[in-house]
């Protein structure tokens, strides 16, 4: 086992630009907050892949709960969902900057990093 976790957050109120779902390949429904319910199968199963494949990047992963918007069980943009042919992912633009508060200000920080992104207990 291990006794800390790398995470990386955002300030809830920051907004993720994107470029419209309706632009997006393999697009089964489009969501509100640039998610789209997307097919598996070209991406392996992965939404970073997925995200990567049109410019942006993956911000969440989840799979859905019938072939719509609302969401079964939350994912991560590097781990593939398996077991059926469609999955949620939340793309932001790669140019799109993410703000949060300093890491420092965070609780349980062992280290921090750049992006975001802490290691913490």
């Amino acid at each position: 086992g291990t006794s800390d976790m790398l995470c990386t957050c955002r300030e809830a109120t920051a907004s993720v630009t994107c470029a419209s779902t309706s632009l997006w390949p393999d697009v089964d429904v489009g969501c509100a907050g640039c998610t789209a319910l997307v097919a598996t199968g070209p991406y392996g199963g992965l939404c970073s892949n997925y995200c990567q494949s049109f410019g942006h990047v993956c911000i969440a992963a989840a799979e859905e709960d019938d072939d719509n918007c609302v969401v079964s069980y939350d994912g991560s943009c590097d781990t593939e969902i398996a077991g059926t042919s469609d999955m949620l992912c939340t793309c932001r633009e790669a140019t799109a900057s993410v703000t949060c508060a300093s890491t420092s200000l965070w609780p349980d920080v062992d280290v921090g990093c750049a992006g975001c992104t802490a290691l913490v207990a």
